[in-house]
């Protein structure tokens, strides 16, 4: 394959694929097809080149594997990408849609499908992708709404389209999609409702649970959140509700994860199911009465949201591995930080947990200001540099035969396979070359203890503004220093501590 042209694949599931079939499956079928238009054009696609989707997503920001494909072709390492059709890429939304041309048509990477090779920098080419993704933007909204619609007219004549929630198993009635109840889970979800109507404290439903050897679905001990859905869930009494929350997808109004929205209550749909309930009306309005008698939400999701507890999402219990949280007593007046697991790690109250996390940070400023640790060699860095200023020149030299290749090819000294051939090996080795020098600049900068500076920097600013911020405020300046906080405690009378993981700057 000396002649073939360095490629990548791209494969992912769309709504055109049979709804039926698994997504290995449909990648497996479109991974033959691609090998084959693979190798009557002579690409070259090594295992590593090859990116499948195997998450579903709308938007860029929720493919984790076209997030890593645009980082490779904006960097240059492949000339062409193979995929099925066009619209594989994305039909989200234009903004999606011109993010993926531009970084093709910028890096001068050609799109290849089993009908067409387009070149983005060539007019007629580019007006046909701009058209094609029109059309599938089209096509994809019209999908969509109908799917919406076809979903809400389910709900309104009773039936149950989402996954059974506890308790509950699918069945069909009347030619509906619903609900019938679970020969070992319906008990179970029976007992909790009638212990949390009756006023029970979510840990003794924890420990009774526990007593009995009842797990979740996932095989774990039910989260407090888990009982408290279970409980409060008015498909229990017969009922069946939609549209009560907007998800906003990962990426949008530049949030890092996705979220919801609680949607307005004419927005939301609540009928009588075609199911028979396991539980009555008023065991349920019971359940829902204690629910709102204790809610106090550490965090109301959402970027734009109350942010109750300052280490929201910092602190992780070292024993289970799940984020702590806080809860409030309206009787003490305090706030305690707890894992979610039931007999797992001992809380410690919200305010000592902050004053001890201050004092870490204290201490790391102390260490980075007063050199320890800061034992770097000068000879090592010299060396350093020195290789720095070499591979600055290697680049410098391939870029020159780069161009020179490019003339020679001009001047039809090369044919176009030699030219093909020799590119592709300049580019290689300008590409693991550009790698060695981020690397050698990399250690230079822990060598010269920069991202110390910097973190230092970040730490100073943290301690001065924390006192006196607000909760979301709070949390937002540990984040700025703070990876992780790993908590440690035996039992209740023994002290409490942190490791923590400081954001690499």
């Amino acid at each position: 394959m000396n002649n073939s042209v360095l490629s990548a694949m791209y494969l992912r599931k769309s709504r055109a694929d049979d709804p039926h079939e698994a997504v290995m499956e449909t990648l497996h079928r479109h991974e033959s097809i691609l090998r084959a238009v693979a190798k009557r054009g002579k690409y070259l696609v090594p295992e590593d080149c090859i990116y499948r989707e195997v998450v579903s997503g709308e938007n860029i920001f929720s493919r984790p594997q076209m997030v890593r494909l645009l980082e490779d072709v904006t960097n240059g390492k492949f000339q062409s990408v193979i995929v099925v059709d066009i619209d594989r890429l994305g039909r989200g939304d234009m903004r999606d849609q011109g993010l993926i041309l531009e970084t093709f048509k910028n890096s001068d990477t050609l799109i290849i499908t089993p009908e067409k090779v387009y070149d983005l920098n060539d007019e007629m080419d580019e007006e046909l992708t701009e058209f094609k993704g029109f059309m599938a933007r089209r096509e994809y909204k019209m999908i969509t709404k109908r799917l919406k619609r076809g979903r809400e007219q389910t709900v309104k004549a009773g039936g149950f389209v989402a996954e059974p929630p506890y308790g509950w198993k699918r069945s069909k009635i009347n030619n509906l999609p619903s609900l019938e109840p679970h020969e070992t889970e319906g008990p179970i979800m029976q007992m909790i409702v009638e212990m949390y109507g009756n006023q029970e404290p979510i840990s003794a439903i924890q420990q009774r649970l526990a007593a009995m050897g009842v797990y979740n679905r996932k095989g774990v001990p039910f989260c407090r959140s888990s009982i408290r859905h279970i409980a409060t869930n008015p498909v229990n009494a017969g009922l069946i509700q939609w549209n009560r929350y907007k998800n906003v997808r990962k990426g949008e109004n530049g949030s890092p994860t996705g979220y919801q929205i609680e949607n307005s209550p004419d927005q939301v749909i609540l009928v009588k199911g075609v199911h028979q309930p396991q539980v009555s009306v008023e065991a349920y309005q019971k359940c829902i009465n204690v629910c709102r008698s204790r809610s106090t939400p550490s965090v109301k999701k959402g970027i734009h949201g109350i942010v109750r507890n300052p280490l929201a999402g910092i602190v992780i219990c070292s024993n289970c591995g799940s984020r702590m949280q806080m809860q409030h007593s309206t009787t003490k007046g305090s706030s305690t930080l707890l894992c979610t697991t039931p007999r797992c790690m001992a809380g410690v109250d919200i305010s000592r947990a902050e004053i001890a996390l201050l004092d870490i940070l204290r201490a790391k400023l102390e260490e980075i200001r007063t050199g320890q640790g800061k034992k770097q060699q000068d000879s090592a860095l010299a060396e350093l540099q020195k290789s720095v200023q070499a591979t600055e020149k290697n680049i410098q030299s391939l870029k020159k035969q780069q161009n020179k290749l490019y003339t020679l090819l001009e001047q039809e000294v090369y044919s176009i396979e030699v030219f093909k051939e020799r590119n592709q090996v300049l580019t290689q080795k300008l590409t693991h070359t550009k790698e060695q020098l981020k690397t050698l600049q990399d250690q230079i900068d822990d060598i010269s203890n920069r991202k110390a500076e910097r973190l230092a920097q970040n730490i100073e600013h943290v301690l001065a503004n924390y006192e006196g911020s607000s909760p979301k405020e709070k949390n937002r300046l540990l984040k700025t220093v703070v990876e992780k906080a790993l908590y440690f405690r035996q039992s209740r009378t023994s002290p409490f501590a942190f490791d923590v993981t400081f954001i690499n700057m």
